[in-house]
């Protein structure tokens, strides 16, 4: 962990935990204050992953649909589940594997395989109200601005409160900021 405890420094920055990144078409990961390429990720996080990739049954059929070599279904496989540049490790230099993220790899909504590789656990327009929200405008400014209902919204706020365990908009804009 973050030995100052600052939400403000990301994961590996300060410490051993592990923040795993897609940039410029490639993964990357910072731990101890560096940047490595995935090819360098510790054997112990490489194991939890790829694990955690054979459990998910789903995303393994898509990935075999589209890929040859298990490297090329590990690498698409974490770009869509760790591939956001956030503040939350995704393991710890012990190899323990965190929570999936919900970050916008710009193919939101388009991909065949939404849904289904990815941990995308709301719908695209739920992202795109919890991004509204963030702005801190009044629900029927946001209703306006996104040319639905007000109840729509509301609709939409209850859901990524059950989903994602968000009960007000506070929980709701400090979950999308850290993304």
């Amino acid at each position: 962990m973050n030995p100052v405890n600052n939400p403000e420094v990301p994961a590996g920055i300060t410490d051993s935990d592990v923040e795993i990144f897609a940039v410029d078409g490639g993964l990357k990961f910072t731990q101890n204050g560096m940047v490595h390429s995935i090819d360098l990720l510790p054997r112990p996080i490489l194991r939890g992953l790829l694990r955690e990739m054979y459990q998910n049954r789903p995303a393994i059929r898509a990935l075999r649909t589209i890929h040859k070599s298990i490297s090329e279904m590990f690498y698409h496989y974490v770009i869509c589940n760790y591939g956001g540049f956030d503040f939350e490790p995704d393991s710890a230099e012990n190899g323990r594997i965190r929570n999936r993220e919900i970050w916008d790899c710009g193919c939101r909504g388009t991909c065949k395989f939404y849904g289904k590789i990815c941990n995308n656990i709301i719908s695209p327009r739920e992202y795109q109200v919890l991004g509204e929200i963030s702005t801190g405008h009044p629900d029927k400014w946001i209703s306006d601005r996104l040319g639905i209902a007000y109840n729509t919204l509301a609709v939409h706020k209850r859901n990524i409160a059950r989903k994602l365990n968000l009960h007000s908009k506070a929980e709701m804009t400090r979950f999308i900021l850290s993304r």
